[in-house]
């Protein structure tokens, strides 16, 4: 199946695309028990899994979280041992720029090419988002040292402007960024604030926080209690894992989330240029990205 921007989808066209995600899911989560890496569903993913039994209808995406110690074995153990060649590990690095924050996991077979990549040269598959949990300082010093590393790291690593929360604010992330000449000096100023902004767990660690989801979760704090142990759910056609206190997780990210939103907000958040469900999206360079280009 092939489609232009995923907002004009029928539910049908958005099953096949759901479909193609699950298979993601599926090969991650095998990997993820092979190793004992541990996982949980995330966000709308979560919801899904405990409101509908399943991916939301209008959903284009299903993402994952990983206490932070696992997230680096995944991506060490993946590198090492990975023998499926249909499946590659997106991050960015000095030469590439993916303008996420996470890590992505690529169906190499597949197309999804999004507004914001499409002069990118990059991977663009379907991909499932892999987001590290991390453990909040003990210390308010260290706190406050672990948010302004996080806010520094996220610029960096995107390395594009702030959008959607403001011209002042996206006046001066645009500054700072013009400040720094060059995509290589950006990504190793994101390294060294990222190394600044993990915590390693400890006796007296309470609390966990997303570093890297978007700017109102790194003032959002959850009990340790919450994701010490996992509990499988069922997700479409299989079982798969959230954290033990995920209704009190998802109380605290989205409020009253057994309730759906209004059928004006029922809609896939991704905008992109081309999708193929069938065919690598190395077949459309120079056509759906890197346009002119071979």
């Amino acid at each position: 199946m092939q489609l232009l921007n995923i907002e004009e989808a029928s539910y049908q066209e958005l099953r096949v695309v759901q479909d193609k995600l699950l298979e993601l899911l599926r090969f991650y989560d095998s990997f993820c028990k092979q190793y004992n890496l541990k996982y949980w569903l995330a966000g709308g993913s979560m919801i899904g899994a405990i409101r509908e039994e399943g991916i939301i209808p209008w959903d284009d995406d299903i993402d994952v979280f990983m206490p932070r110690e696992d997230y680096e074995r995944f991506v060490e153990l993946f590198e090492k041992y990975n023998r499926d060649s249909h499946y590659a590990l997106a991050q960015t690095t000095y030469e590439e720029n993916y303008h996420f924050t996470c890590i992505g996991l690529h169906d190499l077979r597949t197309t999804f090419i999004n507004e914001h990549s499409k002069d990118e040269d990059i991977m663009h598959g379907f991909y499932l988002d892999i987001m590290p949990m991390d453990y909040v300082a003990t210390s308010g010093l260290g706190r406050f040292k672990q948010t302004i590393s996080a806010i520094l790291y996220d610029l960096f690593i995107v390395q594009r402007p702030a959008r959607n929360q403001g011209k002042f604010v996206y006046f001066l992330t645009s500054s700072i960024l013009s400040c720094v000449p060059g995509k290589a000096f950006k990504y190793r100023i994101a390294k060294f604030f990222e190394k600044q902004m993990i915590a390693k767990r400890t006796d007296k660690t309470t609390k966990m926080v997303e570093l890297v989801t978007n700017i109102k979760a790194l003032f959002r704090y959850h009990d340790v209690s919450i994701f010490d142990k996992t509990i499988n759910v069922k997700f479409e056609n299989g079982k798969f894992p959230v954290p033990i206190g995920y209704d009190q997780y998802l109380k605290a990210c989205f409020g009253d989330y057994m309730s759906p939103p209004s059928e004006d907000s029922r809609k896939p958040k991704h905008k992109t240029v081309f999708i193929d469900t069938k065919n690598s999206y190395l077949d459309y360079k120079g056509i759906h990205y890197m346009k002119g280009e071979k």
